[in-house]
């Protein structure tokens, strides 16, 4: 199990931005070997040299003890019930409606926050 933490942290937002820039972080000591390499392409700056998800999955640590799921047969289902649970009015239907945050790339973010001057880039 690894521990629940921030991998980047600093109360300075820009040496914040830094660290996160540079890929600087710490990894504990008592991670093994294959914790720290996929921990460290996951949090490789670079998107073109960044693990990708297909690769994560087949990463050795990431597989390791992994079991996957065992399903029981198929069980006597009838076809009667299944139309009856999806054929309802959908007058009891409730619909949720959330606005969307608002898009802003990585230069809107960054030029947003407070004490951080894009000047000396």
């Amino acid at each position: 199990a690894l521990p629940i933490y921030l991998p980047f942290d600093d109360p300075n937002l820009m040496n914040l931005y830094k660290k996160i820039q540079r890929a600087n972080f710490l990894v504990p000591s008592w991670f093994s070997s294959g914790a720290k390499n996929l921990i460290k392409r996951i949090l490789d700056p670079n998107p073109l040299t960044r693990i990708t998800i297909s690769e994560i999955l087949q990463d050795e640590w990431f597989k390791k003890d992994y079991h996957p799921p065992s399903f029981a047969d198929e069980a006597d289902v009838n076809l009667d019930d299944v139309d009856a649970a999806f054929s309802d009015s959908g007058e009891h239907l409730v619909t949720e409606r959330r606005e969307r945050p608002a898009s802003m790339n990585a230069f809107e973010l960054i030029s947003g926050s407070q004490g951080f001057s894009l000047e000396s880039l």
